[in-house]
This record gives structure tokens, sequence and C-alpha cells, in this order.
């Protein structure tokens, strides 16, 4: 965020590359990952990340810091008191604010559709469709690899239309298509189905970043953060339980009622903009 805030005028091109950047990660890491397991065994893979996270680390160490010194607060633990103190006012700042709350139910409708897709989609494609875990497989891969495709395009449509409107689109197609997958009796129509999912999602996900950067003071960035990290810990944390408890009753009532809690959270995140 202190890096894209530099630039606001292409901050949601920025940030589309970075949710691309992550996308492209979630297509192409579980490829290589399975791969590996299946030439060597599965502690490859395991091996292979913790080398990958160490070297991580180490490139980190080189990056410059972003907050200069003058600005940086006593992170000691003498000072941790007064760190904790002051990151709860800074919780309670934010949460006065009508679009920072607007874009927490935002982010809850994106983990209730992620929620679907770990528990509901591998289920309901094999019953559907007679769905393999390779085609599952597949069909992950294809849906981040047009996130992939849609991120940057979202990041550029942030700066010219708008981050809100691109939200409250991206909503509605995610919730619409969430809606429609029982509807999908086939191979071809789930990929179409998953496919509009995928695009909304895109949308979405980049729209919500540039609009939390835009939105947020830069002496609250590292709070807001901490608070979005925490609301989707807590969210993803019921919502994977209650969304598996539905689908253990009926799939498709699974898909239903996350449609209508996504349109909930959408509604809930255009009356926070008008109030604002």
């Amino acid at each position: 965020m202190d890096v894209c805030g530099k630039f606001p005028e292409h901050s949601g091109l920025l940030l589309g590359a970075l949710q691309a950047t992550g996308f492209l990660a979630l297509a192409v890491g579980p490829a290589i990952g399975g791969a590996l397991a299946d030439r060597s065994g599965p502690a490859l893979p395991f091996v292979l990340f913790g080398v990958l996270q160490l070297l991580s680390a180490a490139v980190k160490c080189l990056l410059p810091e972003t907050l200069p010194l003058a600005k940086r607060k006593d992170a000691s633990l003498k000072g941790l008191r007064q760190v904790m103190d002051g990151l709860w006012a800074s919780y309670r700042r934010l949460l006065v604010d009508r679009k920072q709350t607007g874009l927490l139910a935002v982010k809850c409708s994106f983990l209730a559709g992620l929620s679907l897709v770990l528990t509901i989609v591998p289920l309901h494609a094999a019953a559907a469709w007679s769905a393999s875990a390779a085609d599952v497989g597949a069909l992950t891969s294809f849906a981040m690899l047009l996130c992939l495709i849609f991120s940057p395009i979202a990041g550029v449509l942030a700066d010219r239309v708008g981050s809100e409107a691109l939200i409250i689109g991206g909503s509605l197609v995610s919730a619409a298509s969430v809606a429609c997958m029982p509807c999908a009796k086939s191979k071809a129509s789930y990929y179409f189905v998953r496919a509009l999912w995928a695009a909304g999602e895109a949308y979405l996900i980049t729209a919500y970043s540039t609009l939390a950067l835009n939105i947020t003071p830069e002496d609250q960035r590292g709070a807001r953060n901490s608070l979005d990290n925490q609301v989707g810990d807590i969210a993803l944390l019921f919502l994977v339980v209650l969304v598996g408890v539905i689908g253990g009753k009926s799939l498709n009532m699974a898909f239903w009622a996350t449609s209508g809690f996504m349109l909930l959270c959408n509604v809930f995140f255009v009356s926070r903009l008008q109030a604002a």
C-alpha cells in the first residue's frame, strides 16, 4: 500500500498486476507440486517450499523500508502496551468509517465464495458430471488463469471508472454465477459458469484493494491490513463450517444460500456508500 500510494493515478493497475501475480501462483503452484509429488514423493514439495520461503525472506531483507524513520513508532517490548493501545485506537477509527465497514462486508462476500470452492465445488462437480480429482484440479487452474487475465484489466478500469462501481458489478456477477452453479450439469456448462464467477471475483478483489488504498490514511495502512486479516480469518473460519453444514444437507442449497449472503453483503456495501 505504501508503494502503490506513491502512484495514485496508477494504483488500480499496480494492484491489478499484484493480484494477477498471486493468481498465477495459485494456477501454476498446484500443478508443479503435484508433478513433483508424483515423481519423487510428497516430501519433496514441502522441502522445496521451505527453501523458497527462506529465499523469500532473504530477498525481503534487501528491500528498502517504505516507512520513513521519522514516522516509525517504538516497537520494543517496553512499548508493546502502547503499540497495542495504538492498534485498537486505529481499529476504532477505521470502524467508524462507513466505507471501511462496507469494504469488510465485501471481503466476507469474497470469502463466502472461497468457502464454496474449498468445500462444495469438488463434491458438486463430481455429482453433476462425474468430475475426477484431476478434473477438479484443472477446473481450479482454469479459474485462476482467468483471474490472472482479468485482474490487470480490472485495475485499469478501477483507475478509469472508479473502484466502487467495479466492486458492485463484480459482486453481482459473482453472486449470480454462484446461484447458477446448480444448473450446470455438464462439463462445458460448468466451465462456462465458473468462468463468469472467476471474472466477477477478479474485478471484485482488484477494485477492493484499490478502494482500500484510496480511502485509508497513510498512518493507518498497517492497522487497516491487520484489521482486514483479522476479519478475514474469523469470517473464513465460520463460513467454511457453515457452508459445509448446509452442503451436507443439500449441495444446491449451499450455492443458493451463499449467493444470498453475497447479495446481502453487496447491499450493505451500497448502503454504506450512500450514508458516507
